[in-house]
């Protein structure tokens, strides 16, 4: 099973929808999900297996992955050498527009922190 390799599913998503889906199928690894639309937090904060993060909108899938695992990891939620499945489209923001899964590691975390040269915890909002 290719999930046992992995600590964490991480859906980027503006509706929800790519969440409750992965959720619908009750994996055994935590499921976080990613948006910026406090709508769609309230609304996740409800759903099964599923912990929503908030971010600000960025405008790269890149800084988006990047805001996320610094998150993550400032809570305690995944380790720096975590290996986690990333899903979201290549239109940020877009509803309906995911079209990319990934397994990501620390190396891979860390080549984007270098090529993109932004600071941590830069982008990050949480609501009460």
């Amino acid at each position: 099973n290719f999930l046992e390799d992995v600590d964490a599913l991480i859906a980027f998503t503006a509706s929800g929808f790519s969440a409750k889906s992965l959720a619908k199928f009750r994996p055994k690894k935590k499921i976080y999900a990613v948006t910026y639309s406090i709508e769609t937090y309230r609304k996740l904060k409800l759903s099964w297996g599923v912990e929503p993060i908030g971010v600000f909108e960025l405008n790269t899938p890149a800084k988006l992955i990047l805001a996320a695992f610094d998150e993550l990891q400032l809570q305690g939620l995944v380790r720096k050498d975590s290996k986690f499945i990333v899903t979201m489209g290549d239109i940020v923001g877009k509803k309906g527009s995911t079209n990319l899964i990934r397994v990501l590691d620390r190396d891979a975390i860390k080549t984007m922190h270098e090529g993109m040269g932004i600071p941590k915890h830069h982008s990050l909002w949480m609501p009460n």
